[in-house]
């Protein structure tokens, strides 16, 4: 399982600031886990400049000072001492955790998303952008805004399903079943 943020600020400097919060996030589900329900956490950012901020690697001191500390309404914060975690504990979750602030370009994406649907449900570029993009973008928002972590949660199999059965539905193309059968899932 991989908890993924996306920040997308093509006008904007990098600053460590932007990917904090959503990292400190990260730390908080870390700390609520035991050792063996350990997920992997991923962070892609998009910036116009700023990215020789970033260091090349990610250590416990750096993320000590950057990225666990913070000011919230005039009082400071050290997330991880909040947290009572251990360097080695810090370390654990660096592990788990891949940043990328060169993130593609969202146009770049799109495509490569819309091809990998193509590919999928073997179609053409109408189909899969505007039946199974829409529906899959519709289906993303509909998790992400889940209260309930468990309801946040889909296999690649369910989420195929479903953005193929709302154009069944409207399209009757053919069914779920036909569907499994032609594209082999």
């Amino acid at each position: 399982v991989t908890a993924v943020q996306c920040k997308y600020y093509s006008k904007t400097e990098y600053n460590h600031s932007v990917i904090a919060q959503p990292i400190r996030l990260m730390l908080r589900d870390f700390a609520k886990r035991n050792t063996e329900n350990q997920i992997r956490y991923k962070i892609y950012g998009k910036y116009k400049s700023g990215h020789e901020k970033y260091p090349e690697e990610l250590t416990v001191d750096f993320v000590k000072k950057n990225l666990f500390t913070y000011t919230k309404d005039k009082e400071k914060h050290v997330l991880h001492e909040e947290l009572n975690l251990t360097d080695e504990e810090i370390e654990n979750f660096l592990s788990l955790l891949d940043v990328n602030i060169n993130a593609e370009d969202y146009d770049i994406l799109q495509d490569k998303v819309i091809n990998g649907l193509k590919s999928i449900f073997r179609c053409g570029k109408f189909e899969a952008e505007y039946y199974y993009y829409n529906n899959a973008l519709r289906l993303v928002k509909e998790k992400a805004t889940q209260n309930n972590e468990k309801n946040r949660i889909i296999s690649k199999k369910d989420f195929l399903d479903k953005i193929i059965r709302k154009c069944c539905l409207i399209s009757g193309i053919f069914s779920i079943k036909e569907y499994r059968r032609i594209a082999r899932i």
